[in-house]
C-alpha cells in the first residue's frame, strides 16, 4: 500500500508534474523523505501537522503558475481535518501566487467530493476527486466557472483490479 520512494522517482522521471498520493500516501514509509525533501510528491494537507511533507505546492507549467492542493475527505477517511477549512487556509496563504488552481480531493463520499465543488466554485480552477478507483462519466462545468469531475479513477495495471493484480482479488 502507498507509492514507493523508488516508484515516485520513475514516476517523476517520465515527465509527471507533481503526485499525490491520497489515504495510502504514509503506509509505506520509503515516500516520508521524498514527501520532505520534494515539492511535487504532495500528501493531503488536511493530514496532522507532523506528517512528513505537506499538502500543496505551484510549479510553472509552460509559463502558467498553477497551484495543486491535494485534500482528503474526511467521511470514511482516518486522521483527515477539514478539508472546506484547509483548502481556505491555503488559497489564502497562495494568494497572489498562482494563476490556475487544480485541487484533488481524495475522498469515499462522492457527497463530500460535490459539495466541495461548489464550495470553492469561481475560486479554483477544477476539482476533481479520486480514491473510488473508477471514472466517473459527472464533468461539468459549474456556475462560478470552476471544472468538476467526482472521481478520475485510477492508475493501475491494464487489467488489474484496484491497482493489483487482478487474480489475487478474486482469490481474496
Amino acid at each position: 500500500m502507498g507509492l514507493s520512494a523508488e516508484d515516485a522517482g520513475r514516476l517523476l522521471d517520465a515527465g509527471v508534474d507533481v503526485l499525490t498520493g491520497g489515504n495510502h500516501t504514509l503506509h509505506n514509509r520509503s515516500i516520508y523523505t521524498l514527501l520532505d525533501d520534494s515539492r511535487f510528491v504532495l500528501r493531503p494537507a488536511n493530514l496532522p501537522a507532523a506528517a512528513p511533507g505537506c499538502g500543496d505546492t505551484v510549479f510553472d507549467c509552460g509559463g502558467v503558475r498553477v497551484l495543486v492542493m491535494h485534500l482528503v475527505g474526511m467521511m470514511g477517511m482516518e486522521h483527515a481535518g477539514n478539508p472546506f477549512e484547509t483548502a481556505d487556509r491555503i488559497l489564502e496563504r497562495r494568494r497572489g501566487e498562482y494563476d490556475l488552481a487544480l485541487v484533488d480531493l481524495h475522498g469515499e463520499a462522492t457527497a463530500e467530493k460535490e459539495a466541495l465543488g461548489y464550495y470553492l466554485d469561481g475560486r479554483v480552477t477544477a476539482v476533481v476527486g479520486t480514491h473510488t478507483h473508477v471514472q466517473t462519466a459527472d464533468e461539468k462545468l459549474l456556475a462560478g466557472g470552476t471544472a468538476y469531475m467526482t472521481d478520475l479513477g485510477m492508475c493501475g495495471p491494464e487489467g488489474g483490479v484496484l491497482g493489483t493484480d487482478r487474480a489475487a482479488l478474486v482469490r481474496r
